[in-house]
């Protein structure tokens, strides 16, 4: 297993799309489960705030982790790994990883037991981009979609230039839907054989800083074969 923190540059699930879509075109059903995620995150706010106080910060090096003497609980660390698709990820005890239906790519995606934030990664496979200039288009395409998304509030984008065949951006900010609004984290990596993955996570304000530690660890410990 080899962990990868954004994307891995030789494969992505396994997966191999002979239709060729052109990487950067986003496909309807992420921003269907986004919203639909939004909607679990802000009807659940009241229960994240009351239990937010009662969850200690993630431990990292193990799967289970020691509390302290000024921690309420331990965090049970567990891994999820499946074979077939070939990934493995790691969650807290009462967080569900689901495998989302969807073609010609992989979504996984990682909740929490009150539904007050999630993780979502998708991996997917386009068209070669290894000529002079193409990978270098696609990212500023990548980023003027994101710019002009009016659903998102961007407090940072930083564009990660290509490098080894690799490039992409990370971005933080609010994502609002009708009177709903999350934080959200989202990474963008692409490589010039077109695979690509994309990682968003997104939490209710009041769980923050809770939350957005235990999605930066899920995160982190996204492995592939």
């Amino acid at each position: 297993m080899s962990t990868v923190n954004l994307m891995p540059t030789s494969h992505l699930f396994g997966v191999n799309n002979q239709k060729g879509a052109v990487p950067f075109l986003i496909p309807i059903i992420i921003g269907i489960i986004i919203i639909g995620g939004i909607i679990l995150i802000t009807s659940n706010s009241k229960k994240a705030s009351k239990t937010e106080n009662t969850r200690p910060a993630p431990q990292t090096t193990t799967d289970t982790s020691t509390s302290s003497a000024n921690q309420a609980a331990p965090l049970v660390w567990k891994t999820y790994k499946d074979e077939e698709r070939g990934y493995s990820i790691k969650h807290p005890e009462g967080w569900t990883v689901e495998n989302l239906p969807a073609e010609d790519r992989q979504l996984i995606r990682v909740s929490d037991d009150a539904k007050s934030a999630f993780v979502l990664i998708e991996a997917f496979a386009g068209s070669s981009l290894e000529k002079e200039g193409e990978l270098e288009q696609v990212l500023d395409s990548l980023e003027d979609k994101f710019k002009q998304n009016t659903n998102l509030k961007i407090t940072n984008f930083s564009k990660v230039e290509p490098k080894d065949g690799v490039g992409g951006y990370n971005a933080a900010g609010e994502e609002t839907y009708g009177e709903k609004t999350v934080l959200f984290e989202e990474k963008m990596m692409v490589g010039k054989t077109g695979r690509s993955l994309r990682v968003h996570a997104a939490y209710h304000p009041d769980s923050k800083e809770i939350n957005r530690p235990i999605t930066t660890a899920i995160i982190k410990s996204f492995s592939t074969d």
